[in-house]
């Protein structure tokens, strides 16, 4: 029996779900993960939980700007600075080409648009989230990988050792790659698919499908979608689609009914014609921009064009406890207003709709806590619609529809007709213009590989203590590795000038006192190490937390004194003359020393994560961060007493104004307790929503506030109900999320189960 996993054969008897499998690899390994599952599985609902819950510093993002701004995250190449252009994983290859720029190993550096603050948050990134990979070719996940090792100097390991979480469904739509493109790529590649990647022979992730699907109950449907997903479409299944055909439908028939077709102008085409039948007049709402929003990041057009009586469809959920539409229903324009717009239902409902608004999320790195951060750089904001009288397939992706003439007889690329169907709820709910031919379907790209090496979750399960230890033994092996301090210590006193009468030449022996006191813990954390990977042979994990717990106790006072005794200096220097890039170096130095504070308390905290399951945030970070800028702010005021006009270090100033970002939830809590809303403090804050909810649910855990306030109690009680039925609290929130109708929202579990955690100590 594992020591990490005492209940590994309950979990086996009791079937542990791919779900949990992928979850805990991704929280408790360093190992990659290729998450993948028919269209309706839960993908997207176990990307939000993740991102909501993780310690790690991770980035989400897709490979095109909608696919991006539907995860809630970033692009691959603005996120990483990465060239337009194809790569060639070839230093000697030289194009010949003028239709495409290409990038190699050897000029890819030329090309990148990375600033110091990407660059350091390369340097702190431990989880990549790549999501909608069927659309991520092959030679940009290279690029990306060749930057990554070279940024982070780590040119021996895939993506410089960033853990990766490719999630998407291959059976989607492919890559998008251009004929010329194409005809230099194969001669590297297998396909355009990312798995075919030169980086992905190294990386070998693992392949985890979830297999229940949510969207669709019927199984002659299901099992139709399974045939088109594995290129075993029969005749039969021809047949069964065949049934649907409807050749003398008119649009007027059936309302709140959208076709989906295989291109751009077809779509357009028939959203204008139906429009321009509509003899009322038409209105104009221009959308807003503010801040950063590329325009190939709009969700939708910028200028929405409406009528009374157009056929629209919502494009977004209904975040309010109401529930009146979600992405992908259809209803009628009924009434147009400057701020809203009245839509009505085929069942005689209505609903004023506002505008909404998309967030382009961009991260930052916290200076004080070393944590990767999401902010909003700019927003989209615009009505939540579009006409609906047609649609591309691939816009298509992630909505739900009731009913639709799916146009498919003239699809173009591999799962399109699959990506088509698979939207529907149900067989009853198609419509097919004419019969389709079996020739018509094109096969989707087989995945005879990824079948090979597919696991069992006995299996999977298995192997998860194994990649926990090496993970481990990873966290434990780096952490009290403290050479770096003695090597910059000794560097800086090497600095100090032999031959004139400078200010820094003063100061030697203040220097040597430096090394000589980084000298002393150094030595004596190289022997600590040395125990650490006894224990680690042994598997003794609950020793390991104990000694290294201990030796934190020792190493962290260590550290900090080296720290103030640096903070110290800058003020006993005030008043000399000429010591600008002088400070700025030992300012430096000092952050490397508080680094190494911030590393310690993370590491211990992410040992216990993994160990004992403890889930929040260490309270000792923040409390760390804190106390180093009062110490910092004091001494920048004793240094102002004593040279006031002098000399002012602009990095000290700096880092005293960022001293708000470090006790967020406090500042969220001083928010709502002000009286705004969830999306008010959002706004003020400049922060995700699901960022302001995880901060709800810690301070609703903690007792700092009512949780009732905002979840309706019809609600708590349900979720109540199924609350009793899990023991374990690592997959509650997406278990009975799984549960429950699309009238729940992921964060109205989340808080609930904050609030029956909250009881349950009671």
């Amino acid at each position: 029996m594992h020591p990490l996993h005492p209940s590994n054969e309950s979990h086996k008897s009791s079937g542990i779900s791919p779900a949990e499998l992928a979850e805990q690899y991704v929280k408790y390994t360093n190992k990659s993960v290729f998450l993948t599952g028919k269209a309706g599985t839960g993908k997207t609902t176990l990307l939000h939980k993740l991102r909501n819950e993780l310690y790690k510093n991770h980035i989400v993002t897709a490979p095109t700007g909608i696919a991006a701004i539907n995860a809630k995250g970033t692009t691959l190449h603005s996120q990483f600075g990465l060239p337009i252009g194809t790569f060639i994983p070839d230093v000697s290859f030289v194009s010949n080409h003028t239709e495409s720029s290409f990038v190699t190993p050897a000029t890819v550096f030329k090309h990148l648009r990375l600033n110091d603050e990407k660059r350091r948050i390369i340097r702190e990134l431990e989880l990549l989230i790549i999501d909608e990979v069927s659309m991520l070719r092959a030679d940009l996940l290279d690029c990306l990988d060749t930057v990554l090792r070279h940024v982070r100097q780590k040119k021996q390991l895939p993506l410089g050792g960033v853990q990766i979480l490719f999630i998407g469904d291959l059976m989607q739509l492919p890559p998008i790659v251009k004929e010329h493109e194409w005809k230099v790529l194969n001669e590297y590649y297998k396909s355009p698919f990312f798995f075919d990647a030169k980086v992905i022979e190294n990386l070998q992730p693992l392949y985890i499908e979830l297999d229940k699907i949510y969207r669709q109950t019927d199984e002659e449907f299901i099992n139709l979608l399974n045939n088109l997903r594995t290129n075993k479409v029969t005749q039969q299944d021809i047949n069964l689609l065949n049934k649907y055909v409807m050749p003398e439908f008119r649009d007027a028939d059936l309302p709140n009914v959208i076709t989906l077709t295989t291109h751009n102008n077809t779509a357009d085409s028939l959203n204008l014609m139906a429009l321009d039948k509509i003899t009322d007049k038409v209105t104009l709402y221009k959308g807003k921009i503010e801040g950063e929003f590329p325009d190939h990041m709009y969700p939708i057009d910028i200028d929405l064009k409406l009528k009374k009586g157009a056929q629209v469809m919502f494009i977004k959920n209904d975040t309010s406890s109401a529930k009146r539409y979600f992405n992908g229903k259809i209803g009628k324009v009924v009434e147009l207003c400057d701020d809203e717009i009245k839509v009505e239902f085929d069942d005689s409902s209505t609903v004023f709709v506002e505008t909404h608004k998309w967030e382009n999320i961009k991260y930052e790195l916290n200076v004080s806590t070393q944590e990767v951060e999401e902010k909003i750089a700019g927003s989209f904001i615009q009505f939540p619609l579009r006409l609906a009288w047609a649609i591309t397939v691939h816009k298509s992706q992630g909505l739900t529809f009731e009913k639709a003439v799916i146009d498919i007889n003239k699809a173009f690329a591999p799962g399109q007709v699959y990506v088509a169907l698979s939207r529907l709820k149900s067989l009853d709910g198609l419509i097919l213009p004419q019969e389709i031919q079996i020739n018509k379907i094109l096969p989707s790209l087989s995945l005879k590989h990824h079948e090979s090496t597919k696991l069992s979750p006995g299996e999977l399960y298995t192997q998860l203590s194994q990649y926990t230890d090496s993970y481990i033994r990873s966290l434990v092996m780096s952490c009290y590795k403290m050479g770096h301090l003695l090597h910059l210590s000794s560097h800086h006193k090497n600095s100090y000038p032999q031959g004139d009468n400078s200010t820094k030449k003063k100061y030697i022996l203040w220097a040597d006192e430096l090394v000589t006191m980084t000298q002393q813990f150094v030595t004596h954390a190289a022997t600590f190490d040395n125990e650490l990977n006894h224990l680690l042979d042994k598997q003794d994990y609950k020793k390991i937390i104990e000694r290294c717990q201990m030796a934190n106790t020792y190493f962290i006072p260590k550290l900090e004194s080296a720290s103030d005794f640096i903070l110290q200096h800058i003020a006993i220097i005030s008043s000399e003359n000429g010591i600008k890039a002088y400070v700025s170096e030992l300012l430096e130095l000092e952050s490397e020393f508080y680094q190494q504070i911030v590393k310690l308390h993370k590491f211990l905290h992410s040992l216990k994560i993994i160990i004992e399951k403890e889930k929040e945030t260490p309270a000792i970070v923040i409390s760390s961060a804190m106390d180093r800028l009062k110490k910092i702010s004091e001494f920048s005021k004793s240094k102002e007493h004593h040279h006031k006009n002098k000399f002012r270090k602009p990095k000290i100033e700096k880092e005293k104004k960022e001293e708000p970002k470090i006790a967020t939830h406090k500042q969220t809590l001083h928010l709502l307790l002000s009286g705004l809303t969830v999306e008010e403090t959002a706004q003020k804050r400049e922060l995700a929503k699901s960022t302001v909810f995880g901060h709800i649910a810690k301070l609703i855990k903690s007792g700092e506030l009512d949780g009732n306030k905002y979840i309706d109690e019809n609600k708590l009680n349900n979720i109540r109900k199924l609350y009793p039925n899990y023991q374990t609290s690592q997959t509650i929130v997406t278990d009975i999320k799984g549960r429950l109708s699309e009238e729940y929202t992921f964060e109205d579990v989340r808080l609930a189960c904050a609030i029956l955690e909250k009881e349950k100590k009671m």
